[in-house]
Formats: C-alpha cells, structure tokens, sequence
C-alpha cells in the first residue's frame, strides 16, 4: 500500500528544488541528486521526494532516461510568464502595467504569454483551466470586477505555481499582492481640493465590493475629518469604474444638490463627471473643481486637462514581474508571501483652477 504524502510537504520540496535549478546550482544533463539522499536533505519520506520530482518531470525541469536515471533538462535559461489582464487594455493604466512587465521580463529574457479578457469571467476562468497543462511557471493576474467569481482556480493555480495579484485585492490566497497606496492617494486628492477652498466635495466612490475603492474613500474621509468638516454620505455616490456612471451620478446628484469639488474614483469616472457639469451649464474649474485618479491618458487630453493620482502604473508592473521572480527563483520561501504598496502623487493640472502642470508629492 502506498504511503500517504502531504500535498503541501511535496509542494515545499518541489518549489525549493526548483529554485536551485533555476539558480543553476545543478549541472545541466547531469544525473540528478538520489530520492535518498534528497530525503536526507529534506527529512521527508523517498516518496515525498518521488511525487516532488515526477512534478519537475511533468513541468519540464528534469527529464528521466529509463534504467539510467534523472537529470537536469539542457534549457532552463527560458520561463513562461503568463499574464492575465482582466479591465480593458484600452484604459491607459492597464496598458502601462503590461508596459512595465515587459520591460522587466525582456531584461531576463523569459517568455511573456499575454491573454486579455475585457472583464469576461467565462474568459478568465478557460484561461485559468489551462495554465496546468501549458506548463506556465508563473502568473501575472490584474484582478477585475469579475475575478471574485473565479477564486476558486485562482486558488487551485497559486498552490501550484507562484501568483502575483495586481490592483484589487482578492482576499486570502497563496499569492503575492501588489497595488499603489490608495488610501494616501483619496487623502491627497481630497486635501487638494479642501486647500484650494472647496467644502462640499462629491466623491463619486466606485464599487463597495473593490479594496481599492474601499480604501480611496478612507483617505477621502480621513482628510475631511483632519481638516474639520463633518463626513457626510449623502456626498458619496457609488459607480463602476466607467465613464457612463460618472457622468449618470453627477447629473442626477445635481439636480437638487450643491457641491463646490469632486473626487472621482477614476479618470475614467471623472471624465465621465465632467461632460454631465457641462450639460449641466457648470464650469470647471470657476464653479466646481474635479480630481480624478490614476493619471490616465483620457484626462491628460480632456478639454480641461485633468488633475489626478498618478498610481505610477507601469513601476507597478515592473514590481510584479521582480515579486514573481523572488519566489521562482526560490530567493524567498514560496510560502512567505508579500503585500507591496507602492507610492502615489498628486499631478495638478487645470481641472483645479491651476494653469501650471507641476507635480507635487503628497504627504499623509
């Protein structure tokens, strides 16, 4: 009777043998260490070692030559990087992160298989089925509005290879997670406004389910309550991330109430925002003021040109691929995961009043 092994103990020695393949710490086409003595090294049963092994055959690590043995394949110099980008590519932000991947992946020169979905959960999950069997070492996921339906593959394939996951949040995975600090930047965003006079600010505050909305309406009422004036919900209007709920929410919030700013949860909102102000007979920025964010090339080229939060997206794409290298590498334990936060700035443009483009960090 066979004996029972662990999934997470074969896990644990497959990914740090791995790791030194990779780092080239055995010869190519040269026998491969004993299940014996590997079993040494670990502390763990020959068969542990033996289900740990057949998964570097099957991923094309180690090859068997029958009645000789194991050895090291002659082309490890190549890994297959997938990225699955779930928001439309035609948002500048989403391509700016591809933009920053393969940059990073040129560098070493690895194979980036891209594969977009434009927010097609169906779509996602076929490519999620077939990651196994295309033998992919890695994954690159920018979350979407329809990922959360997917959890479950994306939690079957982060047990099997490393996963970074870029932007919203999807709970508790065995992945790394990497975004830019959106609390600071609601709170950068909203002071801004407040400094240049504005006390009824409209935060048109994107999905309630996302953590990135989330925490940009943190920051939104952080910087209302240290500057003395009273949160109030009737001043926040939930949207997607799109023009069209941008522009709906406006123009319906309007018509029976005054504001003097706006923080849009996005570029893309904030745009969206702005046609309904001008439907409306307003003027940005004399009557109201408008912040966005993300720094998106759809409000550099508005009519009035869009300040913002610039999420620095194509450094965030650049970070993913390092992350995911860490652990293929094994430069760190493929359990040990990390949550990256990077750093975020306010871009003023004319949306605010101001004529100067300049940029300024924001403190929080």
């Amino acid at each position: 009777m066979e004996e029972k092994v662990e999934k997470s103990v074969v896990n644990r020695v497959k990914e740090d043998l791995k790791g030194k393949i990779l780092r080239g710490e055995f010869r190519t086409d040269k026998r491969f260490s004993s299940e014996r003595k590997l079993a040494n090294i670990y502390k763990v049963s020959r068969i542990t070692v033996r289900h740990a092994i057949s998964e570097l055959v099957a991923e094309g690590y180690l090859y068997r030559i029958p009645f000789k043995g194991t050895y090291i394949s002659k082309d490890l110099s190549k890994l297959t990087i997938e990225v699955i980008i779930n928001p439309p590519l035609n948002i500048s932000f989403f391509s700016e992160i591809l933009t920053g991947v393969e940059k990073a992946i040129s560098k070493d020169g690895n194979k980036l298989l891209l594969k977009c979905t434009n927010e097609n959960s169906e779509l996602e999950r076929k490519y999620l089925e077939k990651i196994i069997e295309e033998k992919i070492d890695g994954l690159i996921i920018v979350s979407g509005k329809n990922s959360f339906s997917n959890i479950d593959l994306i939690k079957n394939v982060a047990h099997r290879i490393p996963v970074v996951v870029i932007d919203i949040y999807l709970g508790d995975i065995d992945a790394d997670h990497i975004s830019s600090d959106d609390e600071k930047g609601g709170y950068i965003a909203t002071k801004h406004l407040i400094e240049l006079g504005c006390r009824k600010i409209l935060h048109l505050a994107g999905p309630t389910e996302h953590s990135t909305a989330k925490l940009r309406l943190e920051g939104y009422k952080k910087a209302l309550i240290e500057n003395g004036i009273e949160f109030d919900q009737k001043l926040i209007r939930y949207t997607d991330w799109s023009l069209e709920t941008g522009y709906y929410e406006t123009k319906k919030f309007l018509l029976n109430n005054k504001i003097d700013g706006i923080f849009a949860c996005s570029d893309e909102v904030a745009v969206g925002a702005f046609k309904g102000l001008r439907e409306l007979g307003f003027s940005v920025p004399n009557d109201i003021s408008i912040v966005g964010y993300g720094n998106l090339t759809v409000g550099r080229l508005l009519e009035v040109p869009l300040t913002t939060i610039d999420q620095k997206a194509e450094r965030i794409g650049f970070e993913s691929y390092k992350l995911l290298m860490e652990r293929l590498k094994g430069e760190r334990n493929t359990h040990s995961l990390k949550k990256v936060i990077l750093d975020v700035e306010l871009v003023i443009r004319e949306s605010c009043g101001l004529k100067k483009h300049i940029s300024i960090k924001g403190r929080i």
